[in-house]
């Protein structure tokens, strides 16, 4: 019997990389901790051309990629991840990878499931393979706006441009009326039109915007996209700083390692399950989700944590 092989995908290298620690580690975590493991040691790849493969027990193996948090880089991972014949892919942090290649994955039968990527984009279509465990973007923006307008004053969004800070901010001005600017319109003002405001995009960016916001003496409300919930932000900001970040209910670490867990359980009750069997055996067992037909997980909600050195 082959090998049954689980992918782990993620940006493990790059300037996203930190989430592909979280992803790793969060992922051998889960398979030290179970039954199934013979023996779990942390290994990545750092091309998309090499696979790096790890033995979980006799038939089953994990198999980790490094997608760059890219699309186009995604795409080839995923392409080569159907051509080895993987059942499951956890990962693709990043959503515009993850909306690259859920077709793909969707069209060759293989178990999609998403610990992390909030795209509304992702779940716009019922699908049989596709299980998403977070909370989208919209469900993130209307924390945001309650947030925001238990403020009192004017509302900015401020994003980087990025595909996932481009969604989140549409979400906004559509559904709320916020204002928009961009990463680069911030840098010219020294003094503010808004009272509060939210920050999108990669933590890095969002981050050097935060420290821009500082430097000019803003005092208003600061809040924070997800992305920003990664211990390596805190070593990107200049003190005093405070900001209210979104996070999701349980956080990223728990979805993954769930996510890990549900796949193992499958596989230790039956080594040789079909990778449809699988996937119906996801959406109905799953004791951590609750999926609808859209393969989105209803349980999951956000709330916000504060990160503030003075």
């Amino acid at each position: 019997m082959a090998n049954k092989k689980i992918a782990i995908v993620g940006p493990l290298t790059g300037p996203r990389s930190a989430y592909g620690d979280l992803l790793t580690s969060a992922a051998n975590a889960a398979l030290s901790a179970h039954p199934i493991s013979a023996k779990a040691v942390s290994t990545k790849a750092v091309s998309t051309k090499a696979t790096s493969t790890q033995a979980v027990s006799e038939g089953v193996e994990f198999v980790y990629m490094d997608d760059q948090a890219l699309p186009h880089v995604a795409d080839a991972v995923a392409k080569a991840l159907i051509e080895e014949g993987v059942t499951a892919v956890i990962g693709h942090f990043n959503s515009a990878c993850a909306a690259t290649v859920k077709d793909q994955y969707e069209n060759a039968g293989i178990v999609f499931v998403l610990p992390a990527s909030t795209g509304d984009d992702l779940t716009e279509q019922p699908s049989r393979y596709r299980f998403r465990l977070c909370a989208s973007n919209t469900k993130q923006c209307e924390v945001v706006a309650e947030l925001l307008d238990a403020q009192s004053g004017s509302h900015m969004v401020v994003s980087d441009g990025s595909p996932y800070a481009e969604g989140l901010a549409t979400v906004l001005a559509s559904t709320y009326g916020y204002r928009v600017i961009h990463q680069e319109n911030l840098y010219e003002q020294t003094t503010f039109d808004f009272d509060n405001v939210f920050l999108a995009g990669t933590h890095f960016s969002c981050a050097d915007m935060l420290n821009h916001l500082n430097r000019h003496a803003f005092t208003g409300r600061v809040v924070g996209c997800d992305d920003c919930d990664i211990e390596e932000i805190e070593t990107l900001l200049t003190p005093p700083y405070s900001i209210e970040v979104m996070k999701l209910d349980n956080g990223f670490e728990f979805y993954i390692r769930h996510g890990v867990k549900a796949v193992l359980d499958i596989l230790y009750d039956d080594s040789d399950v079909s990778n449809l069997d699988m996937a119906d055996r996801l959406r109905c067992s799953a004791s951590s989700f609750r999926f609808n037909e859209y393969g989105d997980n209803t349980l999951s909600t956000w709330h916000h944590l504060t990160i503030k050195e003075q």
